[in-house]
């Protein structure tokens, strides 16, 4: 009989925690809790969807004294200068310098780039999710993360959905109830 199912997701969403360990210490990501100790701070989180910007958001506004904002450039641009203009220590997430031309009169931003989570980081989570899930883990091989990774240019989001389909279409072909 079949221990796996699909009530548990072990491709989820990462966690905060998680999220921020999926970068590589030398990386600018793995700085922001460093930078944010200084007195006075703004900084733009920039990446492509799926990158993590929104969990890094979270685990630093629980972990910081400083002012989150998610998607700024979705924000009407007067209260984007407002907030720009009021908040000492400041973080916020945005896709593209371009989607904020007003930030050219606020040369203080610090730009921090999304970059490619580290391979090593996000197989060691990988398979701690996947510890006692044996249809799981024969889908956590290096040589499968290190292609998801490279073909979905470090998406998190779409590297753990590929997973769990692949999961899903292995379980259903195994004949796991879901």
């Amino acid at each position: 009989m079949i221990q796996e199912s699909l009530n548990i997701n072990p491709f989820g969403n990462l966690c905060e925690k998680e999220m921020m360990r999926c970068y590589s210490p030398g990386s600018e990501v793995a700085h922001l809790e460093k930078f944010l100790k200084r007195p006075k701070v703004k900084i733009a989180l920039i990446g492509n969807p799926g990158m993590g910007k929104t969990s890094l958001l979270k685990y630093i506004s629980t972990n910081a004294e400083v002012a989150c904002f998610d998607s700024m450039q979705k924000i009407n641009i007067i209260k984007r200068l407002s907030i720009l203009n009021r908040n000492d220590k400041l973080l916020f997430s945005l896709h593209k310098k371009i989607e904020m031309p007003e930030l050219v009169f606020f040369p203080d931003v610090m730009y921090v780039s999304m970059a490619i989570p580290s391979f090593s980081e996000l197989m060691k989570i990988l398979l701690l999710r996947v510890k006692g899930n044996e249809c799981a883990r024969q889908l956590v091989t290096p040589e499968k993360v290190n292609v998801l990774l490279k073909k979905n240019n470090g998406n998190i989001r779409a590297i753990l959905k590929e997973l769990y389909l692949d999961y899903y279409n292995l379980t259903v072909a195994k004949g796991s109830r879901i």
